[in-house]
């Protein structure tokens, strides 16, 4: 039995639709490659309600893995109503099977204990019974529900898998922030009720893993980074049993573009950022230079962060993008401005001791601006 997981794939048309196409294209190629007996999905299909031009891309890409092996999917806390459950409707070789709640599907031999993101709401329907009005009552029904899923499981002579969209207690951000006693989080106690083989999770971009008892709990992380939050390696999960037992547990790591975030202070009397000389990145990545600098010397320091920007695009980068961060700041009046005369005497003066001159067309512009301001104020 061989099985690839994956999960948050977030197919977005307004975010990064050709990355994800593309990581997911891979994707079905290692399908076709590897020849699982079954592909799981921890949902987050869509990143909100689906547009027909994510619902075109979703259904091309599933059909390719359908083609090979049974997909089952748990629907995540992004999917709206429907927009996951009529996947199953695709006209595929192999089944697509949708769970919006929570059951056991018995797929090419093996259980697949499938729970769909467990909100209050849904745990009521899950549940049979009215709404979850409170922490401890929410918590009392997901138990109820992974252990009856636990019972059926424990009836299967083959591999039993836990899949769902969960948030578990203690996962971590791709930017090292550590969840605990978040809404709706589930413990490693909760899911040791399923008594699984292995736990297949999503819901957190970041790859991590636990054990239960020496049963693996796996957070698949996202396969694509998303945005400059996820510069971590991106990978999916293939599991392989052999005689019966768990043999093999292995994160096969996707062609993600890389994505470097590069953080400057703008150096005022050299004229330059101090480190970006230093910046390595492997090629096709995506910059993002963030920068900060006073306002007095924006104008500079624009200028520089462009200037690195095309170097960078030269030396290989797919793309660069350039944030300003802007810090406030107060002067005094230097002695060379309340020296001059003219209005252009003054500004000059501000310039140079500001180390920020304009070139002559600007500086001409600028001159012409505000002379015309206190004609007006004057006036």
């Amino acid at each position: 039995m061989k099985i690839i997981a994956s999960g948050d794939h977030h197919f977005d048309e307004h975010r990064r639709l050709a990355e994800c196409i593309r990581i997911h294209a891979w994707i079905a190629d290692l399908v076709r490659e590897e020849r699982p007996d079954v592909f799981l999905s921890g949902g987050d299909i869509y990143e909100r309600a689906s547009t027909p031009t994510e619902r075109e891309a979703v259904a091309e890409w599933l059909s390719a893995v359908a083609e090979v092996c049974p997909v089952v999917i748990a629907k995540g806390n992004h999917e709206r109503p429907l927009d996951v459950f009529w996947l199953r409707r695709l006209r595929t070789r192999h089944p697509i099977i949708v769970e919006e709640r929570a059951a056991v599907h018995v797929v090419a031999g093996a259980a697949i204990a499938t729970v769909a993101w467990p909100s209050r709401s849904a745990l009521a329907t899950m549940a049979g019974g009215e709404a979850a009005g409170t922490d401890a009552a929410a918590k009392d029904a997901l138990a109820a529900i992974l252990r009856g899923l636990g019972g059926e499981l424990a009836a299967h002579n083959g591999p039993r898998v836990l899949l769902g969209h969960f948030m578990i207690d203690g996962s971590r951000t791709s930017t090292g922030q550590e969840l605990l006693g978040a809404e709706m989080n589930v413990s490693l106690a909760d899911l040791a009720l399923a008594g699984a083989d292995v736990v297949i999770a999503s819901h957190i971009h970041l790859a991590q893993g636990w054990e239960i008892g020496g049963a693996p709990v796996l957070m698949c992380g996202s396969p694509f980074r998303q945005n400059f939050g996820e510069m971590e390696p991106k990978s999916v999960v293939l599991l392989e049993w052999t005689g019966g037992r768990l043999a093999r547990v292995e994160r096969v790591p996707t062609p993600a573009t890389p994505m470097v975030h590069l953080e400057e202070e703008w150096d005022a009397e050299a004229g330059r950022f101090p480190w970006i000389e230093e910046a390595d990145f492997p090629p096709g990545a995506e910059l993002r230079l963030r920068y900060r600098v006073a306002a007095t010397h924006r104008d500079a320091a624009r200028r520089s962060a462009q200037e690195w920007a095309e170097r960078f695009r030269a030396a290989g980068a797919v793309s660069v993008k350039v944030e300003e961060c802007v810090e406030a700041s107060t002067r005094s009046r230097t002695p060379e401005v309340a020296r001059a005369t003219t209005l252009r005497e003054k500004l000059r003066a501000l310039w140079e001791a500001r180390k920020d001159v304009p070139d002559p067309v600007r500086e001409d512009a600028l001159v012409r601006k505000l002379s015309a301001l206190e004609e007006g104020a004057a006036a």
